[in-house]
């Protein structure tokens, strides 16, 4: 009767071992299925979030040593992305930056280089007679560290010497030589001089009666004095005019 009472307990742990056994499997596909799942949980705080891009300000500009260039900016750039700059005129130089989430950094080395642009005239002073100066036609670029070498356009004569130190013009072997002075010629008409440039009233006829249909104002001419040559054709100083009234006439 005891061994009875043994036996029936065995079969009874038997059993429950089985289905516990038979358990496990059923455990482990749940856990499966969960961890599927998760892979399209929305609800976390981190899920969804990438990496910020930058908005590069309006102007961009980088610097090597006291010189600064400039570009246009205003872009976005996407996190990861690089973007090689180029200077503006008349400076020029190059540069490099990338967006890392939100902050730009510029890479590696840039260049700058600040050139000059002359004005449309360069104008100098000699240099040990300041009152003499002379003029060229300007309006070129000059590479900082390079120079340009002009000369004086007539009646002078002379030369220059521009340089460019980083954006800024300088001026060295300066000489004008003043054109000596002209000398313009004057007229003469009927013994009078007139000079250069002035005018002088002249007549066709000494005078003019009315009894012709004619006046004085009616016979004149301006003639102007130019380096020596006298304009028109008209020969008299002077003009009368003879007013007739029936038989009688008189100036």
């Amino acid at each position: 009767m005891a061994n009875l009472k043994n036996i029936s307990k065995r079969v009874q742990s038997l059993i429950g071992l089985g289905a516990l056994i038979a358990a496990v499997p059923l455990f482990y596909q749940n856990c499966a299925k969960s961890a599927d799942l998760s892979q399209y949980n929305t609800s976390s705080s981190t899920s969804g979030v990438g990496p910020t891009a930058c908005i590069a300000p309006a102007q961009l500009s980088w610097n090597v040593g006291t010189s600064i260039c400039y570009t246009t900016g205003g872009m976005t750039i996407t996190s990861g992305a690089t973007v090689a700059l180029t200077a503006a005129a008349p400076a020029s130089g190059a540069a490099s930056i990338t967006c890392n989430n939100g902050t730009i950094a510029v890479n590696g080395t840039p260049t700058c280089q600040l050139n000059c642009v002359e004005p449309a005239t360069l104008t100098w002073p000699d240099a040990t007679q300041p009152t003499n100066v002379c003029s060229a036609p300007g309006g070129a670029t000059i590479n900082d560290g390079a120079n340009s070498v002009v000369t004086a356009v007539a009646p002078n004569t002379g030369g220059a010497e521009f340089t460019c130190t980083s954006g800024v013009i300088s001026v060295s072997a300066n000489t004008c030589v003043a054109a000596a002075p002209v000398t313009l010629l004057s007229c003469t008409f009927n013994g009078t001089t007139i000079a250069s440039g002035s005018t002088v009233t002249a007549y066709s006829v000494p005078s003019a009666s009315n009894a012709l249909g004619n006046f004085c104002r009616f016979s004149k001419e301006i003639r102007t004095c130019t380096n020596g040559v006298l304009s028109g054709s008209f020969t008299y100083s002077t003009c009368n005019d003879i007013v007739c009234s029936g038989k009688s006439c008189f100036l």
